[in-house]
């Protein structure tokens, strides 16, 4: 097993293990978190340690600006072990390029608590580690069709900022005004990197973004 595997393995497993842990009703919701973060940092997404710049704003470049996606982040204050999450996301930058993601599904109906989304990630997290171990022409390669429910979780719980949309002018996403030079981790998940089934749209209608108020501009984006 390569390195990448293994700190695959490591990510798959905390998550794994607090999904089993807050279903029983051990763990409150916010511990998802850190594993959370863990999985997104490790994920073949756009993901980086940041402080956020003037009105709360991460940037992400201006190759990437008026492109549609969700946007994440979590303050360094709400995650437990950001040592070891700041490991991990440097790790990213010693990834082989080109990977051939395997992508599967996510249901339907929409995920507005935890129950479901427990659920699926309980299922499927064995499945993507094994399809990663499994294959041989790209190294350490991710399977990542767990990204929706990661994302429902991330919506769910208070300490995180999810924006429907990616960024906007200047390849920037404001995620709020008070958390202005705040660090933390931020990650921008575009199209690309879901399955087909899984679109940005879609997504914010499992997590019911639009009833609960959140921002959920999926297509023309004026920041």
């Amino acid at each position: 097993m390569t390195d990448l595997e293994q700190r695959d393995d490591r990510a798959l497993m905390k998550l794994e293990d607090s999904a089993k842990r807050v279903s029983m009703g051990d763990l409150p919701p916010n511990q998802f978190l850190d594993p959370a973060a863990l999985y997104v940092a490790r994920a073949p997404v756009p993901s980086r340690l940041t402080v956020l710049k003037s009105l709360g704003r991460a940037s992400y470049g201006r190759k990437h600006a008026h492109k549609p996606g969700i946007s994440l982040f979590v303050p360094e204050n709400s995650i437990d072990n950001f040592e070891e999450l700041k490991k991990e996301n440097r790790a990213v930058a010693a990834k082989p390029t080109g990977y051939e993601l395997d992508y599967r599904p996510i249901p339907s109906g929409e995920w507005s608590n935890l129950e479901p989304i427990l659920d699926h990630l309980l299922e499927h997290i064995g499945k993507e580690s094994k399809i990663a171990q499994e294959t041989e022409d790209v190294d350490g390669k991710l399977s990542n069709f767990l990204l929706p429910a990661v994302i429902c979780v991330f919506e769910i719980i208070d300490e995180t900022c999810v924006r429907w949309r990616g960024p906007g002018s200047e390849g920037r996403v404001q995620f709020d005004e008070s958390l202005e030079e705040t660090r933390g981790l931020s990650a921008w998940v575009p199209p690309s990197c879901l399955h087909s089934g899984a679109q940005p749209t879609e997504i914010a209608r499992l997590c019911d973004a639009d009833k609960r108020g959140q921002s959920h501009t999926i297509g023309e984006i004026d920041l």
